[in-house]
């Protein structure tokens, strides 16, 4: 993966964490979460322009008071092991981008 210095370059960690953004804003939107799918929207459409306050605005999210790792869905049981699965595949592909990026620069 190759990186550049006001952003990242598209490598197969930033893809998956842009695939699997994508797939838990549509559980969130169909859960009426709308101030997370929000938040991840922004977040996913930073990423795809390679900018790399996507992937802060990721890691962001789990730290804090009402943390997206404390938020729970209504959905069925499917959609709540989908859900909780991505939540945490989600933060760890964002950790390893981001001491990628931190080691190139």
């Amino acid at each position: 993966m190759g990186f550049i210095q006001w952003g990242i370059i598209m490598g197969p960690k930033s893809v998956q964490l842009s695939t699997s953004l994508s797939q838990i804003i549509r559980i969130l939107d169909k859960d009426g979460q709308s101030y997370w799918s929000d938040q991840l929207n922004e977040a996913r459409d930073d990423l795809l322009a390679s900018d790399y306050f996507g992937v802060k605005t990721v890691i962001a999210a789990y730290d804090g008071e009402k943390a997206f790792n404390e938020v729970s869905i209504t959905q069925d049981l499917k959609n709540k092991e989908k859900f909780s699965e991505l939540r945490t595949e989600i933060f760890w592909l964002a950790k390893e981008i981001e001491k990628n990026f931190k080691e190139a620069n």
